[in-house]
């Protein structure tokens, strides 16, 4: 099912280009601003799990373990098909720099892993499930919408729309008339803001329900188009 609109929001600014000259062409040059509001539908979660010990294979192993169990615990949860990366790892090492000369203090294995959950519903449970793995902390949350496209058309549809609309109400207006298009340009832009989640180290409160606010996604079309007039 289809998120609905909750908002159509549009702005519109124009003008009419002087006639300058004769190779210059008489134009009605219209900008328009489409806004669409929908709830999210989809959530992209990043998570970093990391281990600290004396020597790099021993980070390393600890740090696969905690992930072997957390890619077990996602296979009971509606992740969208090819979100998944759990690939990226990073060991580096760390040093008491007051002492010198510097002195090792450990190796440091870091695994970065990102997922988008296509199940809002199950996102309390997964939060709360991923807490119990040791090493793990949850860095963010954001959350998107799975048919992104539909919604930047439609925001996009609106604002060529209303484009026209107000090229044809400034045409009869001055008493011209509109011969056709003669530019468009256009962009489309996608704002959610992330919910910055707390460390998962930290024991989530039990009590609350529906911790992670979803704000509503917001797709915004702009549309220049110029037509010209006789």
């Amino acid at each position: 099912m289809k998120p609905i609109f909750l908002a159509i929001i549009i702005t519109v600014s124009w003008f009419m280009s002087p006639l300058v000259s004769a190779d210059e062409r008489p134009l009605i040059s219209v900008s328009a601003e489409g806004l669409v509001k929908t709830k999210p539908d989809m959530a992209l979660i990043h998570l970093n799990i990391d281990a600290s010990e004396l020597d790099a294979a021993s980070a390393r192993s600890k740090t696969d373990e905690q992930v072997k169990r957390l890619l077990a615990l996602l296979k009971s949860f509606e992740l969208k098909d090819g979100s998944l990366d759990s690939s990226q790892t990073t060991i580096y090492t760390e040093y008491d720099y007051k002492v010198k000369p510097k002195q090792l203090l450990a190796y440091r294995a870091n695994r970065t892993i990102s997922f988008s959950l296509s199940n809002l519903k199950q996102l309390e449970k997964l939060v709360k499930s991923i807490s119990e793995i040791q090493l793990v902390t949850l860095n963010r949350i954001q959350f998107s919408v799975q048919d992104e496209r539909y919604w930047e058309d439609a925001a996009l549809s609106n604002a060529l729309q209303l484009a026209k609309s107000k090229a044809e109400l400034i045409a009869q207006e001055l008493g011209v008339e509109l011969s056709g298009l003669y530019r468009v340009t256009h962009q489309v832009s996608r704002s959610a803001p992330p919910v910055l989640a707390r460390a998962m180290s930290m024991e989530m409160d039990k009590s609350t329900s529906n911790t992670y606010e979803q704000k509503d996604l917001e797709v915004t079309a702009y549309a220049d188009v110029s037509f010209n007039f006789k």
